[in-house]
């Protein structure tokens, strides 16, 4: 399976993200690949890493620490801790989820 589904390794922009973590010296935007669409999904808690080795060797230890997130407090404590974690199939962010109803 890739590690990665794209990696920019100058990446400087345009959202503000990019522009903060470039003045940070993290300039390689890596995002983790896709198992399938009937997978859960890696989610990072930041895709900006200095070198593409760091970059890798997070993924890799987060693909095997990230507990799956099974209700929207667990999703909560997840991003407030910023740790990896995964999605379930189908997930809708809570954020969004008024404009699917």
């Amino acid at each position: 399976m890739p590690e990665h589904r794209d990696i920019t390794r100058h990446c400087t922009g345009p959202n503000e993200n990019c522009q903060r973590a470039a003045r940070q010296g993290r300039t390689v935007h890596l995002l983790p690949a896709y198992v399938s669409l009937s997978e859960p999904h890696l989610v990072l808690p930041t895709y900006h890493f200095a070198t593409d080795a760091e970059a890798h060797a997070y993924v890799q230890a987060a693909r095997l620490i990230a507990p799956t997130i099974n209700n929207d407090a667990q999703l909560y404590a997840a991003r407030t801790a910023q740790m990896p974690h995964y999605l379930p199939p189908g997930w809708v962010d809570p954020t969004r989820r008024r404009r699917y109803q």
